[in-house]
């Protein structure tokens, strides 16, 4: 499976408000290991574009490192019309949270963090797929879609493209450091939790994944690439579909999708309350 992320708990899916969930994880990279504590605080983006709420995001990174993390996943994507859009039409970028990414990856280094970049959502949650989608077919706003189609049109992938490559070469204001050369930057997310509910093989994802990470690779080598899904197995494990949630894989190929050359790391999104809620937590979820 190449390189591989370890015991990775993840929840990035924004349901209510859950700010912090840590997980550890082991990541192999050229041979060698490196062992993290990291948390994903996926709010972070929106609040560090304005000054007002700026104190909330130092408050917060105080509080992660002095609790001993050391990465942080965030969204850096907030897509359409809403509070601090980074892209609130096609192309069009907001210099605003722009440079609350840069001041976020510079008070992040302060303090000695990476942080995880994640490019879009499965969810409707700021926009994500279901907005390309929309861009893409000329809907408004409001347009109830599917984000199943993301992935093969055409129209959709220019623009997610365009906007990856965007945040990836992108010079930092404060610092002046490109971010394809940033410290700082501990990995590119092509997608929280992806699925694709009308191809079960799995094929539909995996081909998008490869391909992506083979277009951020292309952009910036340095970087490790990973995809945020929740690890569910597929059709290449069938040995092991049993051990899915509610016997279902939504399009997700785990050992597929990680087999990919270009995909440095692998991500599972455990949510145990939810997956094992008649378990106590004395109760493995197997």
């Amino acid at each position: 499976m190449g390189n591989c992320l370890r015991s990775l708990s993840d929840h990035s899916r924004m349901q209510g408000h859950r700010p912090l969930n840590s997980h550890q994880s082991t990541v192999s990279t050229a041979g060698s290991m490196a062992t993290f504590v990291g948390c994903n605080c996926y709010y972070l983006l929106t609040h560090a574009a304005g000054e007002g709420t700026r104190p909330i995001v130092l408050l917060t990174l105080d509080s992660m490192r002095a609790m001993g993390f050391t990465v942080v996943r965030i969204w850096a994507f907030n897509d359409g019309p809403g509070w601090m859009s980074l892209q609130p039409q096609a192309g069009r970028y907001s210099p605003q949270v722009l440079t609350g990414l840069d001041w976020l990856l510079t008070e992040a280094g302060k303090r000695g963090m990476q942080l995880m970049l994640t490019f879009t959502n499965y969810w409707e949650h700021y926009g994500g797929m279901q907005q390309y989608v929309r861009w893409a077919q000329g809907l408004p706003d409001n347009a109830a879609v599917s984000a199943d189609s993301f992935y093969t049109n055409a129209k959709a992938q220019e623009l997610y493209r365009n906007f990856a490559e965007t945040i990836i070469t992108r010079v930092n204001s404060i610092t002046g450091l490109l971010y394809k050369d940033d410290p700082v930057i501990h990995s590119w997310d092509l997608a929280n939790e992806p699925r694709c509910e009308r191809d079960s093989s799995g094929n539909t994802i995996a081909a998008w994944v490869n391909a992506t990470a083979a277009f951020v690779k292309s952009v910036d080598a340095r970087h490790p690439v990973t995809v945020g899904i929740e690890g569910f197995f597929g059709p290449s494990t069938p040995d092991l579909l049993a051990a899915n949630p509610y016997n279902s894989q939504d399009g997700v190929d785990f050992v597929k999708i990680n087999s990919s050359p270009h995909i440095d790391f692998a991500s599972i999104h455990m949510y145990g309350d939810q997956w094992c809620s008649g378990l106590s937590d004395k109760h493995v979820c197997k």
